[in-house]
């Protein structure tokens, strides 16, 4: 039977494996995306955020920020 439960995430942070640990979300593989984004030479310049619990930030489709 599916169970639906509710987790409170109070941040998020970059990590070897994607787990949740103490109310904390870690994601993988943010370094190896930027790694490998680095490489594209099409690209001017790189800045990967993560939008954590709580701040205010506007997230926008990729499609409206690339031609």
């Amino acid at each position: 039977m599916l169970r639906l439960g509710k987790i409170n995430i109070h941040d998020v942070r970059s990590g070897v494996e994607t787990k949740i640990e103490n109310g904390v979300l870690y994601i993988e593989g943010l370094e190896f995306l930027k790694k490998m984004l680095d490489e594209d030479k099409r690209l001017k310049s790189l800045c990967i955020e993560i939008a954590r619990p709580g701040e205010k930030k506007r997230i926008i489709p990729i499609k409206d920020v690339i031609e």
